[in-house]
C-alpha cells in the first residue's frame, strides 16, 4: 500500500537522538493521516545510553519487540502478538523461526562479546536455516537465500566492524567512524 518506504523511514530513524526518539517518530508517522508504512520489516535500534529495541512495521501499524536482559533478538518474521495476522505465508525454505530459536540461544550467552557475536553471525548449526545461511540447491536459483555480510555495531564507544561476504567465510574487520571521537553531544 502507500506509505513510507522501508529504506527512507531507516533513513528518517538514523536522525533520532535515542531509542525513545525512534519510538516517538514511528508514532507520528503511524498517526500521520493517509501516511503509515509501506512495507514490512523488522528495525533494530541502539542507542548510546544502552537502550535497544527491535520495532516490527508493516502497513498495519507497529509494534516492538522488548529486550530480555539487555538483549533483543529478531529474525525475519512477526514476533509481536499485534502483528501475526500481517505476517505473509512462507515456504519452509525461508522460515526464519529455527533461526529465532538459535538466536535466542545465543543470546544466553554470558558474558555478550565481540567473539561471542562474531560467532552467532557465523552459525552454520541448522544447515539451510542456518542464522549464515548458504544457498540451498534444492531450491529454484530465484528462491535461494544466503547471508551476504554480517555487521557488527557498539554504541558506546562507538565502534563498527563489518564481515564483507557469508560471514563464516572471511573476517570482520574494523570500519573506521570518523566522528567515533566527537562528543555524543556533537554527533
Amino acid at each position: 500500500r502507500l506509505g513510507v518506504p522501508v529504506h527512507v523511514l531507516l533513513r528518517h530513524l538514523l536522525d533520532c537522538r535515542s531509542v525513545a526518539h525512534a519510538r516517538e517518530r514511528l508514532h507520528a508517522l503511524q498517526m500521520e493521516p493517509g501516511l503509515g508504512f509501506g512495507a514490512a520489516s523488522n528495525v533494530p535500534c541502539a542507542d548510546a545510553e544502552g537502550q535497544v529495541a527491535c520495532f516490527e512495521v508493516s502497513p498495519a501499524g507497529w509494534a516492538e519487540v522488548t529486550p530480555t536482559e539487555g538483549v533483543v533478538v529478531h529474525t525475519n518474521h512477526f514476533v509481536c502478538e499485534s502483528l501475526l495476522a500481517e505476517q505473509a505465508p512462507v515456504g519452509p525454505g525461508l522460515s526464519s523461526h529455527s533461526r529465532l530459536s538459535t538466536a535466542r540461544q545465543h543470546a544466553l550467552q554470558t558474558p555478550i562479546g565481540q567473539a561471542e557475536l562474531e560467532r552467532f553471525l557465523r552459525d552454520e548449526s541448522d544447515g539451510f536455516l542456518s542464522i549464515c545461511r548458504s544457498p540451498d540447491p534444492s531450491i529454484a536459483p530465484e528462491s535461494r537465500v544466503e547471508s551476504v555480510a554480517g555487521i557488527l555495531m557498539h554504541t558506546q564507544p562507538p565502534a563498527m566492524w563489518v564481515a564483507c561476504g557469508v560471514p563464516s567465510r572471511v573476517a570482520f574487520e574494523a570500519v573506521p567512524l570518523p566522528w567515533a571521537d566527537q562528543p555524543a553531544s556533537v554527533r
